[in-house]
C-alpha cells in the first residue's frame, strides 16, 4: 500500500509543479508581449500551446529519469526500511522545487509554506515506517526541513542585525520568535544524528557526518538567540551573551555540540572515504570550519570576560587556534584544495567570515605568540611599521585589557614562587 500511494503522491507533485511552470510561463508571455506593444515594436507571437509541448515533455522525462535513479538506490538496493524510502521517493520531487525556489528567497518567505506542508506530510509518513531509536528519521528531517535553512549557510537575523548591514548576513532572512524553534530543532536533529544508531549502513557512513556539518553554522550563532529576544539593548550584546553563559542547561549544549563537530572531525580523519567526501563538498567544508570557529570564538571571549579563564592555555581557545590554522592550510595554502573551486563571490564571502576577526587573530598571535605561517589579507596589504602599529591598538580592547591583567597576575604567582 505504501508504494502504491507514494508512487501517486510522486506524480501528483510532478503534475502539480508542472502546472505551476506552465502558469508562470504564460504570465512571462503576456508581460512580454505587453512590454512590446507598450514600446511600439513588433510582437512575434509566443503561443502557450507550442510552449508546453516543448516544456511538458522534457518537463516529465526529467522526472522519469530521477525517479529511476532513485527508485533504484531506495528500493532496489539492500537497504533497510524500503516503505520509508518510498514516500522519501515522492518527497525529492518536493525537495527539488525548493532548492530552486531557495536561489530567490529565503526559506522563512509565504512561498515555501506549502512546499513544507507537503514535506511534513511526507515526514509524517515516513516517520511511521522507520523506529524512533534510529538515526534516519533524523536523516530525513535534515534533507526536508533543516536542509533548507543549512544550505544558505546564512542564520536567520535580527533587524538591527540589518541595520548594521553584516554582509555575512542573508537580507531576505528574518529573526523572530517564530524561528526560534527551527534552532532548537536543528540542534536537536544534531545531537540525534551523532547519538543515535543508523541500520542503514550507507546513512551510517557518510550522510550522518555531512549533515552535522552543515549545519555547524548554526552552532555558531545558538547562543545568540536561544537565550531570550526581550534583554534589554541598551546593557549592550555581552549582557546578552550572559543570558546564555550562564544558563546551566544552554552552557551545556553548547559545549555537547563542541563534542559533536570534534567527533565529525576525527570521523574523517579515520575514513578516506568520508574525507573525500567532504572534499568533494567544499561548500560543507566550509560550513563545518565557519560553525565551529563562530561558536568556538564566542565561547572563549565569554570564558575570558565572565570566568577570566586565561585564553593562552584554555583548552577552547587552543581549539579555535587549531581549526582556524586547519582550515587556511586547506582552503588557501593545499594546491589542489577544493575551495578554490568555490565560484568566486562565494569565496569572497567566506574570506570575510573567516579572517574577519581581528580579535581571535591579535590574541593568538600578539598576545598569546603562537606562531602563524599564514597572514590575514588585510595584515598582508599594511606597511609592516604601520601593521604593528595598528594591531598593537587592539590593546585598547577590553577583551584584551582583561587578558593583560592576568598575564600580569600569572607573572606575580611565579615570581612569588620562585621565591
Amino acid at each position: 500500500m505504501a508504494y502504491i500511494e507514494s508512487f501517486f503522491y510522486y506524480w501528483l507533485f510532478v503534475v502539480l509543479g508542472l502546472a505551476v511552470v506552465i502558469m508562470i510561463t504564460f504570465f512571462m508571455i503576456e508581460l512580454y508581449e505587453l512590454i512590446r506593444k507598450l514600446l511600439k515594436k513588433s510582437v512575434p507571437t509566443f503561443g502557450i500551446k507550442g510552449v508546453i509541448k516543448i516544456i511538458a515533455p522534457i518537463y516529465i522525462v526529467a522526472f522519469m529519469v530521477l525517479f529511476v535513479n532513485k527508485g533504484y538506490d531506495y528500493l532496489y538496493k539492500d537497504r533497510p526500511y524500503k516503505e520509508a524510502k518510498s514516500y522519501a521517493l515522492a518527497g525529492e520531487v518536493i525537495f527539488i522545487y525548493k532548492k530552486a525556489l531557495l536561489l530567490f528567497v529565503y526559506p522563512d518567505n509565504p512561498l515555501f509554506k506549502p512546499l513544507q506542508s507537503a514535506h511534513n506530510m511526507i515526514l509524517n509518513k515516513i516517520d511511521a515506517h522507520i523506529p524512533k531509536e534510529d538515526g534516519e528519521r533524523e536523516i530525513w528531517h535534515y534533507k526536508f526541513h533543516s536542509f533548507d535553512y543549512a544550505r544558505t549557510m546564512f542564520a536567520p537575523v535580527s533587524k538591527a542585525d540589518k541595520k548594521i548591514n553584516r554582509r555575512f548576513t542573508n537580507p531576505n532572512a528574518s529573526m523572530d520568535k517564530a524561528i526560534l524553534p527551527l534552532i532548537k530543532d536543528i540542534y536537536t536533529t544534531t545531537k540525534a544524528l551523532h547519538d543515535k544508531p543508523i541500520k542503514d549502513k550507507e546513512f551510517d557512513r557518510f550522510d550522518r557526518y555531512l549533515a552535522i556539518a552543515s549545519m555547524a553554522p548554526y552552532y555558531g550563532m545558538y547562543y545568540k538567540y536561544q537565550a531570550t529576544l526581550e534583554y534589554e539593548r541598551s546593557k549592550g550584546i555581552i549582557y546578552q551573551y550572559k543570558l546564555v553563559w550562564k544558563n546551566p542547561k544552554l552552557k551545556k549544549e553548547l559545549f555537547e555540540f563542541i563534542k559533536i563537530l570534534d567527533d565529525v572531525r576525527a570521523q574523517w580523519d579515520r575514513d578516506r572515504e568520508l574525507s573525500e567526501a567532504f572534499e568533494k563538498r567544499p561548500n560543507t567544508k566550509v560550513a563545518f570550519y565557519w560553525g565551529t570557529l563562530e561558536g568556538l570564538a564566542w565561547m572563549t571571549t565569554m570564558q575570558t570576560r565572565i570566568d577570566h579563564i586565561y585564553p593562552c592555555t584554555s583548552p577552547l581557545f587552543l581549539k579555535e587556534v587549531k581549526y582556524y590554522k586547519e582550515f587556511v592550510h586547506w582552503a588557501y595554502m593545499t594546491p589542489n584544495s577544493s575551495y578554490k573551486t568555490l565560484p568566486k563571490r562565494r569565496r569572497k564571502t567566506y574570506d570575510f567570515l573567516l579572517e574577519n576577526s581581528p580579535g581571535f587573530y591579535y590574541r593568538a598571535k600578539y598576545v598569546c605568540e603562537i606562531p602563524f605561517e599564514y597572514m590575514t589579507k588585510h595584515e598582508r596589504s599594511l606597511d609592516p611599521k604601520y601593521r604593528e602599529k595598528l594591531m598593537r591598538g587592539n590593546e585598547e580592547y577590553e577583551g584584551i585589557k582583561i587578558i593583560r591583567e592576568m598575564q600580569k597576575e600569572l607573572k606575580k604567582q611565579g615570581e612569588n614562587h620562585g621565591r
